[in-house]
């Protein structure tokens, strides 16, 4: 029984230290959250891409959520829910200009904060001890 244990734990252990490893070599996730709902598709695509480009070169792995699998035509309700569930499995996110008047930003905002995700924003903002990309 003694040597089932410490068979199981020794597994365990290098179960552990094999996950640690590849989590060691993933790039840090971070995902875009800007307004999209009232603006010209193409231009979004195009500011979304950027941004997505300028972070890949710094070494993220982007989320974007116009590259969600979604049809443009899917209803706003199923774009949150994807987007949502994108945003919770990124280590980070990034707010980009205007996000303080899209209510989907604002709804990506308070799940990221409530789930400790860091929160970096595009533009500086006098609102205490934030991080600043660009």
């Amino acid at each position: 029984m003694r040597s089932v244990i410490k068979k199981r734990i020794k597994n365990i252990y290098k179960y552990s230290k094999e996950t640690m490893k590849s989590e060691e070599t993933k790039p840090p996730r971070i995902y875009l959250s800007g307004p999209i709902t009232g603006y010209d598709l193409t231009e979004r695509y195009d500011t979304f891409l950027a941004k997505q480009l300028s972070l890949e070169a710094k070494g993220w792995a982007v989320a974007n959520p116009l590259r969600n699998g979604l049809s443009p035509t899917s209803n706003y309700r199923e774009h949150m829910r994807r987007d949502i569930s994108m945003l919770l499995e990124c280590d980070a996110v990034l707010f980009m200009t205007g996000f303080l008047y899209s209510n989907g930003c604002r709804t990506e905002f308070d799940v990221a904060t409530a789930c400790g995700l860091d929160v970096y924003f595009e533009e500086s903002f006098n609102i205490g001890s934030v991080k600043k990309m660009v």
